[in-house]
């Protein structure tokens, strides 16, 4: 018996970052949770992308893309700064990334 991954995903879930679902067929084994979610989008005959942001017209997936990129990026300033060069960003995952890949200095040795 066939499953369509929107039946797929309402029986099994597709929850973490690889949907590891055993549902016939195991049709969706192995595949990465954004296919899930495209196929799903897909499926329900969405657009991938409908959340527009007012003032810059940026798109998203999701609502709460959305909502972060209103709160912390849109027409602001990047609050995070570089101590060893001129690199600012508006997300601090970013700077801790840029200071280990560029000027090697590890998360724990940070001031």
């Amino acid at each position: 018996m066939d499953v369509s991954p929107l039946e797929h995903i309402v029986r099994f879930g597709a929850a973490g970052s690889w949907n590891q679902g055993v549902g016939p067929n195991n049709d969706s084994f192995g595949k990465r949770q954004s296919e899930v979610n495209w196929m799903l989008m897909s499926e329900t005959g969405q657009p991938g992308r409908r959340h527009r942001c007012e003032k810059c017209g940026k798109t998203y997936t999701w609502k709460q893309g959305l909502l972060d990129h209103v709160r912390f990026v849109c027409g602001k300033d990047p609050q995070f700064h570089c101590d060893f060069c001129n690199y600012k960003t508006h997300r601090k995952g970013n700077l801790n990334r840029h200071i280990f890949l560029l000027h090697k200095v590890p998360p724990c040795m940070k001031q």
